[in-house]
């Protein structure tokens, strides 16, 4: 049983893992949509 709780511990790290790289790349598209946005909002008060 041992060994069958070690794979789902590997398993359950690997799924961890990728939700984090897509949690990251979700991050940084929001920073990216923030700063556009501020820009927007920079140029809107401009006019």
């Amino acid at each position: 049983s041992t060994v069958k709780l070690s794979t789902v511990n590997c398993q359950l790290s690997t799924v961890n893992y990728q939700l984090s790289t897509v949690n990251y790349q979700l991050s940084t598209v929001n920073y990216q949509l923030s700063t556009v946005n501020c820009q927007l909002s920079l140029s809107a008060g401009r006019v």
